[in-house]
């Protein structure tokens, strides 16, 4: 079975002898190529060394899991589709460090299936759904674990807005909400051919390193994901425009507070870093 999962035709009959079909509600472009696998799975374990545990979202029918599975202690799957659960338990039936889950990641309490144990490294290692890639990779941030790295693969476009700088022409909120993270890197695109069926688009495998020191201290840090989400709001309008539209605050406070941060009003969103970011947040806490 192990290599035959890379094989369509081994998927389009095992589809046709389960009554299956790809929902494409879930994103499901199942990977077959073992190459692209082991890159993938290579690149996510040489950020972590074992004892480990690699968390794995959406593993299909395993092509991923397979090679998680030979480089990381312990391996958690979540996989929603009711469907495809028992195919993905049979391929994985050999691998006694993998565990599996048949429930909506965007419903998961991360911590509790992880179960990290005294000593033991965390890890994210995913082919994300197009669909919910943003409030998954939210989600991971979020939820405060630990991560030594998250290595996902995304619709290449998204990686291109993840990993974007500032002044960049993809720069946008969660761009810089990520900055604040960690650091993205983008590591290598995934040609269509490398999936069943073909997606439309070209995917792009990035790296999500939480920092071990954030590159800014906000004094509130909701406010400051505000006033970075409120930047965004109305790309064309300047960073004055969009923060007396979204914050509620009165055209008197923000200007006091760009003038206390040394942010010139004209400017937009898209030219502010994360240091003037937090200068501006900090600024309208004192107002």
């Amino acid at each position: 079975m192990a290599e035959s999962i890379y094989a369509p035709s081994y998927i389009k009959e095992q589809l046709l002898a389960r009554n299956l079909r790809m929902q494409k509600k879930f994103g499901q472009n199942f990977l077959i190529s073992p190459a692209v696998c082991e890159n993938i799975a290579s690149a996510s374990a040489e950020t972590c060394e074992n004892p480990a545990v690699c968390l794995e979202i959406g593993p299909g029918i395993g092509a991923l899991t397979l090679r998680l599975s030979e480089k990381y202690d312990r391996v958690v799957c979540l996989e929603i589709d009711r469907g495809i659960f028992p195919w993905l338990s049979e391929n994985l039936a050999e691998r006694p460090n993998v565990t599996l889950y048949n429930e909506d990641a965007l419903e998961s309490d991360f911590a509790a299936r992880l179960a990290q144990q005294k000593g033991e490294k965390l890890a994210v290692c995913a082919n994300l759904p197009y669909s919910v890639t943003s409030p998954l990779i939210l989600k991971l941030v979020e939820s405060k674990l630990p991560f030594e790295s998250l290595t996902l693969m995304v619709q290449k476009e998204a990686a291109c807005r993840f990993a974007a700088q500032v002044g960049d022409e993809s720069y946008g909120s969660l761009s810089a909400y990520l900055a604040y993270y960690g650091e993205v890197k983008r590591l290598f695109d995934v040609k269509e051919a490398n999936f069943y069926p073909r997606p439309t688009v070209v995917s792009t495998v990035i790296r999500i390193t939480p920092h071990k020191e954030k590159p800014v201290h906000p004094n509130n840090e909701a406010l400051f994901f505000s006033v970075i989400r409120a930047a965004f709001s109305a790309r064309r309008k300047t960073v004055y425009n969009c923060l007396t539209s979204a914050l509620g605050r009165t055209k008197e406070e923000i200007s006091e507070a760009l003038e206390t941060a040394g942010i010139d009003p004209s400017r937009r969103g898209e030219t502010l870093g994360l240091p003037e970011f937090c200068a501006l947040a900090d600024a309208l806490v004192k107002e």
